[in-house]
């Protein structure tokens, strides 16, 4: 898919629209001038190797390769380090190299990482998705990982044990939509979408992130209905098109259009920490108001915005008194993460 640079342009031209609280903070201002730039430099076709690496990834991360070594066996932990030396050998992984903008010293701390993300993966995923329902796919040009002869990404591996985090506590709660704001190129959409077939899955965001996603699953998903991003003024306009789609991408000020508790499930992994308080507010007000399920909550314990002179720490988040809430933990393998999962049918 080539860069569709008038796509892009009409998202950043709506969102100058939008009202001063939901316009970018300074510090998503500055991270967006660099995923803009490596899109423009790089194109889409290995923006999983250029800007998504921005979103959510760890390679090095001491603490998370600490936990993982906690939770495997030495076995497990000997075969990783083996495998990372000899992937660089294979005539696939340097063939993959040189398509990339990777280095051979990232991908072997990379390849460790996500083989030992996977071994803990594996241990939790007791309806076996990494074996038979969901896989990764090699269109944005990932970091080539191999097992099992199959592409292994650690987003993938992350978005499995996402997932489970919030459906080992929701029972057989039937999702019929999902809404998630900041979904970075869409790895969770991914994951519930190949779980739950006839599932609604909603991405509200901001370009560049926005156009990401939408040319990520809209590819990725050719077969199912979308409701690509575009301006209007009531949902009266688009109902009959957004309730007939599988996949809806909008921007923020949108969400005030949508109506009221059509949302089964709404995430947000990684982003709010990233925000003025304001902003967070006014998401947390459009959740009280779109939400008649759960709500799925995944943030650092503590972040700082210097660009925005604001400091963000976990209990900084608001907590509505009727929200009944399930769990608040700190995260498996990104243990300076928290993560909350609440009930609000129970409001």
């Amino acid at each position: 898919m080539q860069f569709d640079v008038y796509a892009l342009d009409s998202m950043f031209q709506e969102l100058k629209q939008a009202p001063y609280p939901l316009q970018p903070s300074n510090t998503w201002i500055d991270l967006n001038r660099t995923n803009l730039a490596q899109l423009q430099d790089h194109g889409f076709k290995n923006m999983r190797n250029t800007l998504a690496c921005n979103y959510f990834t760890f390679t090095g991360d001491r603490v998370q390769f600490r936990f993982l070594k906690s939770k495997l066996s030495k076995k497990q932990y000997l075969l990783n380090k083996l495998r990372a030396l000899l992937a660089l050998k294979l005539p696939r992984i340097r063939s993959a190299l040189q398509s990339t903008t990777l280095t051979q010293d990232f991908l072997k701390t990379h390849t460790y990482y996500t083989q030992m993300l996977f071994d803990y993966a594996k241990k939790i995923d007791h309806k076996r998705l990494l074996k038979h329902i969901v896989n990764d796919s090699p269109l944005g040009n990932p970091p080539p990982v191999f097992r099992w002869g199959k592409l292994l990404t650690a987003d993938l591996c992350n978005s499995v044990i996402e997932y489970y985090a919030i459906t080992n506590s929701i029972g057989e709660a039937p999702l019929r939509t999902v809404m998630e704001i900041g979904a970075g190129y869409g790895r969770n959409a991914a994951v519930f979408l190949q779980v739950h077939q006839k599932l609604q899955y909603v991405i509200c965001d901001i370009p560049p992130a926005l156009y990401v996603s939408q040319s990520y699953l809209t590819q990725r998903f050719p077969e199912k209905k979308a409701f690509l991003f575009r301006p209007f003024k009531s949902f009266g306009e688009i109902q009959k098109e957004w309730e007939e789609a599988q996949l809806c991408f909008i921007l923020p000020h949108q969400l005030a259009l949508l109506p009221n508790k059509c949302v089964d499930l709404f995430l947000n992994i990684s982003s709010f920490q990233e925000m003025r308080p304001e902003q967070i507010s006014y998401y947390f007000s459009q959740i009280n108001r779109l939400v008649h399920g759960y709500f799925y909550l995944k943030q650092w314990k503590h972040s700082c915005l210097p660009q925005d002179n604001v400091t963000i720490k976990e209990e900084d988040y608001p907590d509505f008194p009727h929200w009944f809430r399930i769990y608040s933990r700190t995260c498996e393998v990104q243990t300076a993460f928290f993560e909350r999962l609440y009930d609000l049918k129970r409001s």
